[in-house]
């Protein structure tokens, strides 16, 4: 291909040149370890010193060395845990995760050590990942930069990496997921959507039934986006087909879901307090604990915003993927079912991250290309968050709705990208400033002292006893 041929091809069709792709990429690398930076100041560790330390890093150790002793992955019992138990009972910390199982192969390296450069790789993966992702649906380099930039500093990915690392390091095969729902929209091909549903459920079986949710919601959005006319016949059996493709990757997992299933199930006390199933189902409008909270969707008021847009937008595409979303994440039926039957909290909707990020910048581009009525969308947002204000008793989420509104005028008066973006990108590092300066890190000289050889050839003369 000649040069000019070369260069019209890659402004036709967006395509980002390789000198400007690995030139965003180091920015990706270095926006992630700044905060590596930030959180360690050369004397902590990558890890906050309560959970992390005490269970995310214990257990994997664990079943490393029970590995290493015994040379088997799946030992029916484990003698050292609560006087013995079994081995299922711990899957949720990453037993068989694929992410776990490559430290086996690292025995020099200290699960610790392991851990905080795992959690690394999972955050560039995640947002080099989801920057190729972005520009394979034709956005700008600026777009898919922005869309990095944003998962990246999305409030659950940078929290929980330093403390639930499992509530976030399946996220790379989660947008693996997007890539596979694409191949099988635009050439029937399966095998890289079985592949990442597979490798998520096996990293984190809780979280992998909301990924796979948002998995579906994106195939049926690209489905009705690339259908002009649709028959509900053949949207029935074209879903029937995509959730049979899933059902191959979760029978491929039956070696960890069907004896964690029943080790969970066998273990549940049949009493509990009991559920009033109508209150289940009235909407909670709850806008601050779904967006702006480290233990949710975590996008702050502009999660909600890009949700509302979907509406605001009339498109009827948009209309019956904001319809369904807003039920899953409103009902609280839905909380509980994706938490096990154990409570309503939020932190299940952590894998729809991705989802809204894709929201996010559509809405985003619609304001830059002129397609939004500034002063319609502005009253709209402004009667949804009145509606919803004796659930929402936080200034601050009001606060961000004003701020967006004043950007949107001023973006119509000056017509600077800059100035959207800054808002979203300043408003959501506040509010991982706000979740993380509320974490106490573990000093690396005082996790050293405890894991002393001397502490440790006591502990182990102790066991011998």
């Amino acid at each position: 291909m000649r040069k000019n041929n070369k260069k019209d091809y890659l402004k036709k069709y967006n395509v980002i040149n390789r000198k400007n792709k690995i030139i965003d990429y180091l920015i990706i690398i270095f926006i992630i370890l700044c905060y590596f930076l930030y959180i360690t100041r050369f004397k902590n560790i990558f890890g906050s010193d309560t959970d992390w330390v005490i269970q995310h890093t214990v257990y994997p150790d664990y079943f490393r060395e029970l590995f290493y002793k015994t040379g088997n992955l799946l030992p029916n019992l484990s003698f050292h845990l609560g006087g013995g138990q079994n081995i299922f009972n711990f899957s949720y910390y990453g037993l068989l995760s694929p992410i776990v199982l490559l430290s086996f192969f690292l025995p020099f390296l200290s699960i610790v050590t392991y851990t905080q450069i795992i959690s690394i790789i999972v955050m560039i993966s995640t947002g080099i990942l989801f920057y190729n992702f972005m520009e394979r649906h034709g956005n700008s380099r600026f777009m898919c930069l922005f869309s990095s930039i944003l998962i990246i500093l999305s409030t659950p990915l940078l929290f929980h990496v330093q403390k639930h690392i499992m509530f976030v390091n399946y996220m790379p095969f989660l947008i693996m997921g997007f890539f596979g729902v694409d191949d099988y929209l635009e050439k029937k091909k399966k095998l890289l959507l079985i592949i990442s549903v597979f490798l998520m459920i096996m990293t984190s079986y809780y979280f992998s039934v909301t990924g796979i949710i948002a998995l579906c919601i994106y195939y049926l959005y690209e489905y009705l986006n690339k259908c002009d006319e649709i028959s509900i016949k053949k949207l029935i059996i074209d879903i029937i087909k995509f959730g049979l493709i899933i059902l191959v990757s979760v029978m491929l997992s039956g070696i960890l879901l069907i004896p964690t299933v029943y080790t969970i199930f066998a273990g549940r006390n049949s009493g509990g307090a009991p559920v009033n199933f109508i209150k289940l189902l009235i909407p909670d409008l709850n806008f601050n604990e779904l967006f702006n909270d480290s233990y949710s969707i975590g996008l702050s008021v502009y999660g909600l915003i890009s949700l509302l847009y979907l509406f605001f937008s009339k498109k009827r595409n948009n209309i019956i993927i904001a319809t369904i979303i807003s039920i899953i994440i409103l009902i609280p039926l839905f909380r509980v079912l994706l938490n096990g039957g154990l409570y309503a909290r939020v932190k299940c909707f952590i894998p729809f991250v991705p989802l809204f990020c894709i929201f996010i910048v559509n809405m985003v581009k619609d304001i830059f290309d002129k397609k939004i009525d500034y002063k319609k969308f502005s009253i709209f947002i402004l009667i949804i968050s009145i509606l919803a204000v004796f659930n929402n008793k936080y200034p601050r989420f009001y606060v961000g709705i004003i701020i967006f509104i004043i950007s949107l005028f001023l973006y119509q008066k000056y017509n600077k990208r800059i100035i959207i973006v800054s808002v979203i990108i300043l408003s959501l590092l506040s509010l991982d400033y706000y979740s993380i300066s509320k974490e106490i890190h573990l000093p690396k000289k005082v996790y050293d002292e405890y894991n002393s050889k001397e502490v440790i050839d006591n502990i182990n003369k102790i066991n011998d006893i």
